[in-house]
């Protein structure tokens, strides 16, 4: 629950979602706080946290996708959340209900990637630019991931680097050429 200054009230399912250390924890924080500096869409946290408040406060409800981040470890996680205005010891509130939606975007990301690595092949792209994509997509998945794709040379006894966009040149000269 938000109220003027804050969070005012939580349950235990948002000090685990958060990874706060008790109610008392979390509610020391506000909305911004628990956010990245900016939305995937490129707009500041604070300035549309405001304007979702503010949507809720003069319709009813409010309902939208955001990106929030852990307490502890300071990862971001993509939620669902339904803003209701209501109103306590006469005092308006907001009550949040957030609801952690990471995997169905992850797989929506995901999807996407395939897609359009399917339509690279589709569209006659070269072999180089395919295998890029399908690198850097892995590294999006998997941001503490470099990855190197490696080929067979035409007489199948050597490796030949394929795609390793973020990988240092020096490993690239190293294992390029190498015998198998």
């Amino acid at each position: 629950v938000l109220g003027k200054t804050g969070f005012i009230e939580c349950n235990q399912v948002a000090v685990s979602l958060f990874g706060c250390k008790s109610e008392a924890h979390f509610c020391s924080f506000n909305p911004v706080i628990v956010s990245p500096d900016q939305q995937p869409c490129g707009t500041s946290s604070m300035e549309l946290a405001g304007e979702y408040v503010a949507k809720a406060n003069r319709d009813g409800s409010c309902q939208f996708e955001w990106l929030h981040r852990r307490v502890d470890t300071g990862e971001t996680f993509y939620s669902d959340v339904l803003l209701t205005s209501m109103v306590i010891d006469g005092e308006v509130v907001i009550q949040g209900n957030v609801r952690d939606i990471t995997d169905r975007k992850r797989s929506e990301h995901y999807e996407i990637f395939r897609t359009n690595v399917l339509q690279q092949i589709a569209s006659d792209a070269s072999l180089d630019s395919v295998l890029e994509s399908i690198a850097l997509g892995v590294e999006q998945f998997e941001p503490s991931a470099l990855s190197c794709i490696l080929l067979l040379d035409a007489t199948e006894s050597h490796l030949e680097v394929g795609a390793a966009p973020s990988i240092p040149s020096f490993y690239i000269t190293a294992i390029n050429g190498t015998e198998i």
